[in-house]
């Protein structure tokens, strides 16, 4: 298989996985989709596709304007973002 074979399916595969993520999550800000997946031609030509996107909603930025101190400590930070975000719970993403 050729390097633009395999560009051209890089890209349907990580356009096709955060599509179904997108429509199969509900989220409110961002949705991350992360992963590895290796495909293997005729058990002898093996290639990996890594996945590394980030879809957000259009009230994403809006959400973050609000500025954390420098000072302020990670655990501090996260309920900043949870009160500012008007989260109560995080969301998990189930494997495919």
């Amino acid at each position: 298989m050729d390097e633009a074979a395999r560009a051209k399916i890089r890209g349907a595969l990580r356009e096709a996985i955060l599509s179904l993520c997108n429509s199969a999550v509900d989220f409110q800000l961002e949705l991350s989709v992360e992963g590895l997946l290796g495909i293997t031609v005729d058990r002898r030509d093996v290639f990996l596709v890594n996945v590394n996107e980030i879809s957000r909603s259009d009230e994403y930025e809006d959400q973050l304007d609000e500025p954390v101190s420098p000072t302020t400590s990670a655990s501090e930070q996260s309920e900043t973002k949870t009160k500012v975000l008007g989260l109560s719970k995080t969301k998990k993403i189930r494997s495919l």
